[in-house]
Order: C-alpha cells, then structure tokens, then sequence
C-alpha cells in the first residue's frame, strides 16, 4: 500500500461517503491491504455544493495540477479501524497535501471487498497484485499476465503438485478454494479460502506454531527452483507464486516521479510479502503491527513537520 505525502483539510464524520479523502491502510491489520488517508478539501466545497461527480472530477484535477506530490508507500491490513484511524490523522493534518497509493497481493475484487467498491478512485494510485493490475487516479495504468510468462504446461505442472500436497496434508479442518489463480500470480491457501474468519484466526495460531506454510514453501522452492519463482507468505491463510521481481517491488515502476516514497508494512521479515518493497533502495521502510501503529507512525513522520 501506498502513502504519499501530507494533507489538506478537516474531513467530516461522514468522510468515509466522500470519495476525495483517500484512506490507506496500515500494514498489520486482520485482511490484508492497508494504506493511510489524504484529504483534500475541494473535495469537501464540491459536496456541500452539490456540484456533482463533474464538478468533483474538476476538483480532483485542480488539486493535482496545484499541489506536488511527493509518495510515500505502505502495507495493507484491511481492517474497518484503518478508516478511522486515517480520519483522525487527515484532521490534524492542516494545509498540507497527501498523494496515496495502495499496494496489495490481493485481486482488486478481494481490496475492493477490503476497503470499499470505490477504492480505485479513493486513491491516486492503486496496484493490486503486488502492481501487476495497476491504476491511476481510476484508470488502468498497465497489466502483466503470469500465464503469459510461464505458460500452461508449468502453470499445470506447478497448480497438481500444489493439489497433491494439499491432498496428503493432515491439519484440522479444510475447506474449499486451495488455489486462486490470479492474473499475476497463484495463491495457495492449505486451509482453502473459503473458511470463515473464525477458522481464518485459528488457522493462523496454528500455523504459527506447526509452520504449514514455511513447510510447503520449502518443498515447492526445491520442486521448482528451475522456473525461478518467488514464494511469498502473507496475510493469514495463504503465500502467493510469482516470478521473481514480481513482488511488491514491481509496482515502483510507476512512481518514478516520486523522490521520497515510504512504505508501512507488518510481513516486512525474510519470506514476508512486504520484505522486498521495505529492504528497497527506493523506499523507506517502516514495520507496523496494526492500523492504530500505522497511524501513529505516519502523524509523527508526517504530520509533525
């Protein structure tokens, strides 16, 4: 996810039904992908007005052509407190400006799910799929397609080999949706996506202490360390494949014009989703543990300038 710099005005209670304050969440939360919040007061003259979404477009394009963006980067945690928590740091934030980006594993269907259906023009930039889906200021930017770049005899190679392990695999429960395969990359869930938060939470502890992941990881990093994959833990029930470069970092591609770009994440240790983005000479990174930690971090980075 993505945080780019401070803010303009004092968002009201009912600034979560305003798509010009950017929310953005922090790195550690329950789903995962967070950033934190710019808020720019035209935004917030164009709603009392009335003007309609016209007027607010001008608005979004006027406060871009007025203000330099400087970009800062951070981790997703997908928690409803990660709202919020950007509200109360767009209140303090006073004359100053915020360009916000988000950067996810996710699909933009399941970060849609996690930070609202409109999250594409919530943000200045949005790069789902660790950036290989990626769109500015609600338009598509670029895409890059995994079966494309492997093809479908490895892609087959690799999604039965994942099964069978999956198959022989003797954990508690199992649920459905072992594999989603996405335009960049495949994520593999031993317990299956389709498990309730409940079991999500479960399977996290248990994870933590059986190591199902890392396990599963080092025997698919053996398997086919010839396609010359990454495999990246995150979130609480699954890791992700994807050719190597196609991590996180990926998506630096497209903020060349930024200078300074921060990054807040909570899987930024080797193996994590967000180690490659936070150890990059591009970005400063920042380790996180929940939104709240998220907003603290970024009021004293940011907001105390």
């Amino acid at each position: 996810i993505d945080f780019l710099r401070p803010t303009h005005r004092s968002p009201s209670p009912s600034f979560r039904r305003r798509r010009r304050y950017i929310t953005r969440p922090p790195r550690g939360g329950a789903p995962h992908p967070f950033l934190f919040v710019a808020a720019a007061a035209e935004r917030g003259r164009t709603s009392r007005d009335g003007g309609g979404e016209e007027e607010r477009r001008r608005a979004r394009a006027l406060r871009r052509r007025r203000h330099h963006h400087r970009a800062a980067q951070r981790g997703v945690a997908g928690d409803a407190r990660v709202h919020e928590a950007t509200a109360r740091v767009c209140v303090s934030s006073g004359e100053q400006i915020v360009s916000v980006g988000l950067v996810g594993g996710s699909d933009l269907v399941k970060i849609s799910e996690q930070l609202g259906k409109s999250v594409i023009t919530d943000y200045d930039y949005v790069f789902a799929e660790n950036g290989l889906v990626a769109h500015r200021n609600g338009e598509l930017m670029g895409t890059q397609s995994l079966k494309t770049h492997l093809g479908d005899e490895q892609l087959k190679e690799i999604i039965n080999f994942t099964l069978h392990y999956i198959a022989d695999l003797d954990i508690p429960i199992k649920r459905g949706t072992f594999i989603e395969f996405r335009n960049g990359m495949i994520n593999v869930s031993p317990i299956g996506r389709n498990c309730t938060q409940e079991e999500r939470d479960d399977f996290e502890k248990y994870d933590k202490v059986r190591n199902i992941r890392p396990k599963m990881v080092s025997v698919l990093r053996e398997k086919f360390g010839h396609l010359n994959l990454t495999f990246s833990i995150g979130g609480q029930i699954s890791f992700d494949v994807f050719p190597k470069g196609w991590d996180k970092t990926y998506c630096l591609r497209y903020l060349e014009e930024f200078k300074e770009i921060h990054f807040f994440g909570d899987k930024t240790y080797k193996g994590g989703n967000d180690h490659e983005i936070f150890e990059s000479n591009r970005t400063i990174g920042h380790t996180v543990s929940n939104p709240d930690d998220t907003m603290q971090q970024c009021r004293s980075i940011f907001l105390s300038k």
